[in-house]
């Protein structure tokens, strides 16, 4: 394939390219390690496609997804996913192209997300809230041979958006532009497209279980966002696990609220249902009320997300004075747990546990509803079969259980890598296929882990994690501000806020709260990365060294 994909043959086909085969070997975790997860049956040589059209095909009758009041089968997601697959392969996609989308939680993002598999190309999601900020980077760096996003989603343009953000990037245009819900200048409505007859299409033989798969970009401690770049390997052992470890099967219904374009979301919302035979109840705007109806009128049996999906449900329960719900279990990650809320969720028949991962080893710890409740509810879970955690000094030597240190992990459903060489650098360990997190924490005598804290300079807004630095760099773009710095602000919902310091030059008029707000959202950044509050002092505190002391600041936050 050559033209608007980023590898020119394909990676599939051993192209060149950021997502070229065999430009992570160096980063693959060691033989020895992948040979013992063989054995034990936690991975194999599966590619995603394949599996995911072999459990379709195997009951075509069942309810794959349930959106509002759409209710698409197996066969009927088989159906809409081929005819899309006809038109990406028609237009020159395959192996190694990219295919970026920018769904709501809506039955047409796991039509994408299959078709594009299914012709070998590397499906790229994209959070709704990311704006030309993070768009800008995701896509100069992808050159997506196709895009695939709303005409308007809560009343953001976002096809036009879309159009603004590639016009402007100079680089190799996409080969399709495609419309979801609606018609727009210059991109193909999707609806129609998708009620095509199309012969079936089959994933190219050249793609292994060792090619890319999916690339999901998260936040982290530099300015910019990371590309996590996952193969089918690593995402069948976690879509294996979480079914295994879960207990789901046919008999289940998996609800998610949380969005596709997390692999969480991709995972419990897509690839484990499929796996498991079982239909997800899909939500895209959050309503707590509307939440506890879908779940109860769809017969809901397992969910995961969020503290603040949890805590809402639950008080949606509350409220309604019902006393018991047809969830039977919940994993909670993403952000700080009060063991509290395990306890709630015990009081309405739910069995709710912590778990602790990333985008780049996604369940490092794994729980279930068998899994006693202290454990549950005061640790983050046990280690998940296969994986390791090694706590560590900072020097990197290896801690005693219960000793607090810096964290790594491997494990089957760990990264390939990043986009970016450079993080792949400061991130993995090439000879022991370790990935440092950056958290900080402990492993206990019985194994289960413990985190404590983290590294990363962050702010965790109820389970997105945006670093300070990308926001500093936006604020001090104002011609006002000579320094600034943010911290993560306590919130009541989400945990934490970001919330600005800021020192403003001499020979300038002092910009005020509104003014600044203004600025960074014209510059492009997602509404949840703006500042809730902002504090105008002389100077901020700093070390000798010149490094601002955050933790000064934090503690000057008015507590409300």
């Amino acid at each position: 394939m050559t033209g608007g994909g980023i590898s020119g043959g394909g990676s599939g086909a051993g192209g060149s390219g950021v997502l070229a085969r065999g430009r992570f070997d160096k980063y693959r975790q060691p033989e020895r390690l992948r040979t013992a997860w063989r054995r034990a049956g936690l991975i194999d040589d599966s590619v995603v496609g394949e599996r995911l059209i072999a459990r379709l095909d195997q009951f075509p009758d069942r309810t794959a997804i349930v959106d509002g009041a759409v209710r698409v089968t197996n066969r009927g997601l088989r159906r809409r996913a081929n005819a899309l697959a006809a038109a990406f392969r028609d237009a020159g996609i395959g192996p190694g192209d990219v295919v970026a989308w920018q769904i709501p939680n809506w039955w047409e993002a796991a039509v994408v997300a299959l078709a594009t598999w299914q012709v070998g190309a590397v499906n790229n999601p994209i959070v709704m809230i990311y704006r030309e900020h993070e768009l800008r980077q995701i896509l100069s760096e992808l050159r997506p041979a196709a895009v695939v996003t709303p005409v308007r989603f809560r009343g953001h343009p976002h096809t036009a958006l879309l159009d603004t953000v590639l016009d402007g990037l100079g680089t190799p245009q996409p080969r399709l532009r495609l419309a979801v819900r609606g018609t727009a200048s210059g991109w193909t409505e999707l609806g129609p497209l998708l009620e095509r007859p199309a012969p079936d299409v089959r994933v190219p033989a050249v793609v292994t279980a060792e090619d890319p798969c999916v690339v999901a970009y998260t936040s982290g401690t530099t300015a910019r966002a990371k590309g996590v770049v996952v193969d089918s390997v690593g995402l069948l052992a976690e879509t294996r696990q979480m079914r295994e470890t879960w207990g789901v099967s046919w008999r289940d219904v998996s609800f998610m609220p949380a969005p596709f374009a997390h692999l969480t979301g991709l995972i419990v919302g897509f690839t484990m249902p499929v796996t498991a035979g079982a239909p997800v109840v899909l939500q895209d705007v959050w309503d707590a009320g509307r939440a506890v109806r879908l779940i109860e009128e769809e017969g809901c049996t397992i969910s995961s997300g969020t503290p603040i999906f949890l805590q809402e449900i639950l008080a949606a329960y509350e409220a309604a004075g019902m006393t018991r719900s047809s969830l039977r279990g919940y994993s909670v990650g993403g952000a700080a747990t009060d063991p509290g809320l395990i306890d709630r969720a015990e009081r309405i028949g739910l069995h709710a546990w912590r778990c602790y991962g990333s985008t780049e080893h996604m369940s490092t710890t794994i729980a279930n509803a068998t899994t006693p409740i202290a454990v549950r509810r005061d640790t983050d879970g046990p280690v998940g079969p296969g994986s390791e955690v090694s706590v560590v000094d900072a020097s990197g030597v290896p801690l005693g259980p219960g000793r607090d240190g810096l964290i790594r992990v491997r494990g089957p459903e760990r990264m390939l890598g990043y986009v970016n060489e450079d993080d792949n650098a400061a991130a993995l360990d090439p000879a022991e296929g370790w990935f440092v997190t950056g958290d900080v924490g402990r492993v206990d005598e019985d194994g289960n882990v413990v985190i404590t804290g983290r590294v990363k300079d962050i702010v965790n807004r109820g389970g997105e994690k945006f670093s300070t630095r990308e926001i500093e760099e936006a604020v001090l773009a104002h011609p006002g501000v000579l320094h600034v710095a943010v911290v993560p602000g306590p919130d009541e919902r989400y945990g934490e806020v970001p919330v600005a310091f800021y020192v403003v030059r001499a020979d300038s008029e002092p910009p005020g709260a509104e003014e600044l707000v203004e600025f960074v959202r014209a510059r492009g950044l997602a509404r949840q990365k703006v500042p809730v509050a902002w504090f105008a002092l002389d100077e901020l505190p700093t070390t000798a060294f010149g490094k601002i002391r955050k933790q000064e600041l934090v503690a000057r936050i008015p507590r409300r």
